[in-house]
């Protein structure tokens, strides 16, 4: 079970003694709600003993601060803390921005070992060479 809590922010001017429902329902509409949800606090402190450890992070190759949602990355929300990482794909290197486009981490590692399982051997060249040729 978690609390949600909204907390709302209004400015009505000094003179209103009366608020219909009508009224707040508008002014909702206008304003900025926060929901501040207690779940993601008692998530964060999940994770705060691996901080020690390490973080599972999964890194997307499109920009320093492109990552896919990981329920580490909540600390760094709460904290207000910018997350970044150095893996990019080099923009001129153009085979490897189509071969690897917006995928993150995890789902290139998938897809590098679908396709060197794979028994169609077109699927498992990268850049003019397979798999098999790249580790040895």
């Amino acid at each position: 079970m978690f609390t949600v809590t909204v907390c709302v922010q209004a400015k009505l001017p000094a003179q209103t003694e009366v608020v219909t429902t009508e009224d707040l329902m508008a002014h909702l509409g206008k304003t900025s709600v926060c929901v501040c949800v207690f779940q993601n606090m008692s998530d964060a402190m999940a994770v705060l003993p691996k901080l020690s450890t390490g973080l599972d992070v999964n890194v997307r190759f499109t920009g320093v601060s492109d990552f896919e949602y990981t329920p580490e990355c909540i600390v760094f929300d709460l904290l207000d803390i910018p997350l970044y990482h150095g893996w990019l794909v080099d923009p001129q290197v153009q085979s490897m921005v189509a071969s690897v486009g917006k995928l993150s981490y995890n789902q290139l590692v998938e897809k590098i070992i679908d396709y060197k399982h794979s028994a169609d051997s077109s699927r498992v060249l990268i850049r003019g060479r397979t798999t098999d040729q790249d580790h040895q």
